[in-house]
């Protein structure tokens, strides 16, 4: 039997960089899009310059005005960044493009080491009950991991806000404020909520693509096809965390991977993949030079010749 093809990308091992690039470009655009609401809120704030020792910005801050201020930035958030619904939001739209394309890519794959005898096809299984079900929740777990985000964000927003007026801080140095808890702070060298959106991107993104691939494996298990999951690593330099490439050419069931994908924080942020490799019963690869010379990559990352 032959075996699958292996990612030939340098970096992107998932093949779902492009998909990332495009939400990154959106995200970038919409928190802007949150500054500027912002500065136009602060803009339009009425308040009295106090001579003391230095400058104090005197700003009529009370229960209405905080109230207000709370309903703006709510409203302001849910506009820019939550538009849509579990389907249509651009990270569940995303996400559920990155699971449609590697069932297709695994689907694929499996016709490709069984010799073109596997029973199951993409068309076959897109508009049914249990793909759609797969879809939903894909989606819906990327829309609540956003919502996360967006909850932080509102509450960070108007106590930056609030606490800059009750201090009698210059509007222009409120707006600085906030613009590095969107955007990070390069002289500090510390991240902002865009980062951390992105972050939560890739991770959706990248964890629908991997749960395709193991959801067919199941499938392929289900209807004879002996299966299971090589780890491919990224295996960037200076990039790749240790454990991930420890893990590169290794063989693995579903549960297997599955359980260490929810250890340590190994799903955020990873650029890892899986393709599924024939084994015997014992879970064993029916071609293990296929398996050698994958960990074979392995060593030479970590720079060991034997």
């Amino acid at each position: 039997m032959p075996n699958p093809p292996l990612p030939t990308a340098k970096v992107n091992k998932t093949g779902t960089h492009a998909i990332e690039a495009r939400v990154f470009k959106q995200l970038e655009n919409r928190f802007k899009r949150v500054l500027n609401g912002m500065r136009t809120y602060i803009d339009g704030l009425q308040f009295e310059v106090m001579q003391v020792n230095q400058n104090f910005y005197q700003y009529q801050l009370d229960a209405a005005l905080i109230n207000d201020i709370d309903a703006y930035i709510q409203d302001l958030i849910d506009d820019i960044l939550l538009d849509g619904n579990e389907r249509t939001h651009l990270l569940s739209d995303a996400s559920i493009q990155a699971y449609e394309n590697s069932t297709a890519d695994a689907i694929r794959d499996m016709e490709i080491i069984t010799e073109g005898s596997y029973t199951r096809s993409y068309d076959s299984i897109r508009l049914t009950t249990p793909f759609e079900d797969r879809l939903i929740y894909i989606g819906t777990r990327a829309f609540e991991d956003f919502k996360g985000l967006t909850g932080d964000m509102k509450a960070s927003l108007s106590r930056i806000l609030t606490d800059g007026m009750s201090n009698g801080e210059n509007p222009n140095r409120i707006a600085s404020q906030i613009n590095k808890m969107l955007f990070g702070d390069k002289k500090k060298g510390t991240k902002g909520n865009l980062a951390r959106a992105k972050r939560i991107a890739r991770t959706e993104i990248t964890g629908a693509h991997r749960r395709a691939l193991w959801d067919e494996n199941f499938q392929a298990n289900q209807i004879g096809v002996r299966t299971g999951l090589m780890h491919i690593s990224a295996l960037i330099p200076d990039r790749t965390r240790k454990t991930h490439a420890q893990r590169h050419g290794g063989i693995y069931t579903r549960k297997e991977t599955e359980e260490w994908y929810q250890e340590n924080g190994n799903a955020v942020n990873c650029l890892c993949t899986q393709v599924s490799v024939l084994v015997d019963s014992n879970g064993k690869p029916t071609d293990p030079n296929f398996e050698d010379k994958v960990k074979a990559q392995r060593k030479k990352f970590f720079g060991v010749d034997k």
